[in-house]
């Protein structure tokens, strides 16, 4: 009677978890709105990089030695498993390996602490059975909340990840980014979300007084862009609103993603844009930029006015800036605001050259009457219609640009 008990306590659990498994994968491919083989295949991808591949060994372990010895035991001598406990074992292994595949519908990018872990503990509860993960140091966490290595996706080599979070962000409907936290990489992973392909899925949790600190650090003020901003108590009620349908999420998903499907690159020497400095001073013509981009074999060309801010005063977000042209291979052409200079990608610079109208221009060399002082450089407006075009022909050509601030502008 009491193994009968047993059985039937296994069978339920095992309904019980396979009817989680459909529920989850169903509710998924309702809001992605395709079934999203390539963002499961990404998801065991980014799992290799965390401690969440040692669940996949043992889902793989648990399930293969369990076929084996059943396998074995119709041909041997030995003692058969109960199919209430074969079927068990192969349902948890099939929860792990689905729960660690799912592609999550929100990604909570943030500091590490337990307040950040509670909160996405809060996001996972409110959506269920959809997925919410972040990149959570566990050594700052409770110790009961590192036991969630399914949501957090903390990679074991930090040199792979930024890269990590640009392909996570890619294939997410919905990114939350706390302002509210501390530290460069909150800073960094800010920056990333401000791209114009990016921000727009973005929700941006304030203070509770709407202040948005590490926009703030950016001289962006949320209102001036209409950027989705929310406090951590309005932000519940919204993610619940955004992930009944995929009709409601901020921007839709595409049914496949060719740029998530590229290596996680690390970040060290190796992968390091080179880049070819041309300094405008007397002169600036478009020719010579091209035949030095033609003749150029570095991967990016930084075309800098006297005094540029960006080399001059902040090196930190320069090196985050040439990361950029790393991790996005459409990223083509990058302004500094206030304009004193551009980043462009060669390779776009060198195909883009045939449609660019030629611009010229020189330091007036004669001593200046007194209208001629109240006119517009002639360099910085020629190399400003310069670079705006690059920029319009880099939208034309499917590739993206940013403009971006100096964080101490």
């Amino acid at each position: 009677m009491t193994l009968i008990a047993v059985e039937i306590v296994l069978f339920f659990y095992s309904a019980l978890v396979l009817f989680m498994i459909v529920r989850s994968l169903r509710r998924t491919i309702q809001l992605f709105n395709h079934v999203p083989f390539t963002e499961m295949k990404q998801m065991v991808r980014f799992a290799s990089r965390t401690r969440n591949v040692y669940f996949l060994y043992i889902a793989f372990l648990g399930s293969g030695l369990t076929i084996v010895l059943v396998w074995a035991g119709s041909f041997l001598d030995i003692p058969s498993y109960p199919p209430s406990l074969v079927i068990a074992i192969l349902s948890t292994s099939l929860f792990t390996f689905t729960g660690i595949c799912q592609p999550p519908a929100v990604v909570l990018l943030t500091s590490s602490s337990s307040d950040s872990a509670y909160l996405l503990e809060r996001i996972n509860l409110a959506i269920f059975p959809l997925k919410a993960v972040a990149l959570l140091e566990y050594a700052l966490l409770h110790p009961l909340q590192r036991f969630d290595s399914y949501n957090n996706l903390r990679v074991t080599n930090p040199q792979v990840w930024k890269s990590l979070v640009h392909q996570l962000i890619e294939i997410t409907p919905i990114v939350v980014i706390d302002t509210r936290g501390k530290g460069p990489g909150l800073a960094e992973e800010t920056f990333i979300m401000l791209a114009p392909e990016r921000v727009r899925k973005a929700v941006f949790i304030s203070e509770r007084d709407g202040s948005c600190p590490t926009l703030t650090a950016y001289s962006i003020n949320p209102r001036d862009h209409a950027l989705r901003v929310v406090t951590e108590k309005e932000l519940i009620p919204l993610l619940i609103q955004m992930t009944q349908s995929p009709y409601r999420l901020p921007w839709p998903m595409a049914a496949s993603n060719q740029r998530a499907s590229r290596p996680i690159l690390p970040e060290n020497l190796d992968t390091f844009p080179s880049m070819l400095v041309i300094a405008i001073i007397n002169i600036f013509d478009s020719e010579d930029i091209a035949k030095d981009a033609r003749n150029s074999d570095k991967d990016l060309i930084a075309l800098l006015l006297p005094g540029s801010k960006m080399i001059q005063q902040n090196s930190q977000q320069t090196w985050t800036l040439l990361w950029e042209f790393a991790h996005d291979p459409q990223l083509a052409v990058l302004i500094f605001e206030p304009f004193d200079g551009a980043l462009i990608r060669t390779r776009f610079l060198v195909d883009a050259t045939s449609q660019l109208h030629q611009y010229v221009a020189r330091t007036p060399q004669s001593k200046l009457t007194l209208e001629q002082l109240f006119d517009a450089d002639p360099i910085y407006s020629s190399m400003h219609a310069y670079v705006t075009e690059l920029k319009r022909l880099a939208g034309q050509r499917g590739y993206t640009y940013r403009v971006v601030k100096t964080m101490d502008a």
